[in-house]
């Protein structure tokens, strides 16, 4: 950034206010009937070291006492919260993409209504990007707490496996990135932040998608997303959660027919939009073929055929490995083969 030293001391970070540096942090925050945790967010917020530009809190047509309680701290922060009222509920995806919209600021910190932020994290986010022009995104592990705030003894990095190979070809952006997430993403939104100038990348986003999956697939076609290996939220885990790690696990553990076609449409309405966008956009050949080839194999697994060669091909030519979750994936398919095998003989 113009007019700044190339590394700032977190020192000097805590003493430059957003306009003093000319770096401005926006928080985008979506509810739905959150009364019994959206206060302490909240409150984690408006706590924050390094303060943010503003608070954009769009609700999705909460029934309960989320946007009076949203309302109340309106004048308790020393920056603008906005509240904007959902008259009905268009689910989380198209909710965060209301509040990504309406950001201002240099950079666009996404917040659930759930969690706790620690009081440094926007202080360490903002030095990650003050300090390093070519990342894109930044990420960082987190706590796992339950509904009562009592730490579980593990770290969301830990959950979901999130080794130092991984998080050295999401640093470096690319095509190596862009295959590591488009098989799995491990960029959980609590914890995520990125530079407002590239959202027109990634917006519109389908409703078939996750917020967080999309916008992260996409910054990695344009620079690096960048791992802080702080545990900078405390992310609640209830039955309540939209998504949340055990339903995360959950649902990348269940090789179904149901979840494998709600992945190829997925890579269906990705190819499809990159389609709409044609020459003029960031996307080059070889991630479209990226795309193009998950679709495949997703095809070739919800196959009807019985025989075992194209679940073998896919095996063989590491399909399995690159887009799916290897031979764990491989042996659910076999199985699931093998009994509808076993069904028609005895049929």
């Amino acid at each position: 950034m113009e007019g700044l030293p190339a590394t700032l001391s977190i020192e000097e970070l805590i003493g430059m206010s957003n306009h003093e540096s000319g770096f401005a942090v926006s928080v985008a925050m979506t509810t739905y009937n959150g009364e019994q945790f959206v206060r302490e967010q909240l409150e984690s917020i408006i706590k924050q070291t390094h303060q943010p530009l503003e608070l954009v809190l769009c609700d999705d047509g909460s029934t309960d006492r989320t946007c009076e309680i949203a309302f109340s701290y309106l004048d308790r922060a020393r920056f603008p919260i906005r509240v904007y009222r959902g008259s009905v509920n268009q689910g989380s995806t198209k909710t965060f993409e209301r509040a990504i919209k309406l950001c201002k600021g240099d950079v666009i910190a996404l917040a659930d209504q759930d969690d706790v932020w620690r009081p440094h994290k926007l202080q360490e986010i903002s030095k990650v990007f003050l300090n390093n022009h070519g990342c894109v995104g930044a990420f960082s592990d987190a706590f796992l707490v339950d509904g009562e705030g009592a730490y579980l003894g593990k770290s969301l990095w830990e959950s979901v496996g999130l080794s130092g190979r991984i998080r050295r070809r999401l640093e470096n952006g690319g095509l190596p990135a862009f295959r590591t997430l488009l098989k799995r993403n491990c960029v959980t939104g609590t914890t995520f932040a990125f530079r407002s100038r590239f959202r027109d990348s990634f917006l519109p986003i389908p409703e078939s998608w996750v917020h967080d999956a999309w916008i992260a697939l996409h910054l990695s076609l344009v620079g690096g997303i960048c791992p802080l290996p702080d545990k900078l939220v405390a992310y609640r885990q209830h039955p309540s959660n939209q998504i949340g790690v055990r339903k995360r696990m959950l649902r990348d553990r269940i090789a179904n027919r149901v979840a494998l076609h709600g992945a190829k449409v997925q890579m269906e309405d990705m190819e499809k939009l990159w389609a709409r966008r044609g020459a003029g956009s960031q996307v080059r050949p070889e991630y479209l073929r990226e795309i193009q080839a998950k679709i495949a194999h997703l095809e070739t697994r919800l196959g009807a055929v019985d025989h075992l060669y194209p679940l073998l091909r896919e095996l063989f030519h590491g399909r399995y490995t690159r887009y799916s979750n290897g031979m764990p994936s491989f042996l659910k398919d076999l199985h699931q083969r093998t009994k509808r095998d076993s069904a028609r003989l005895t049929g």
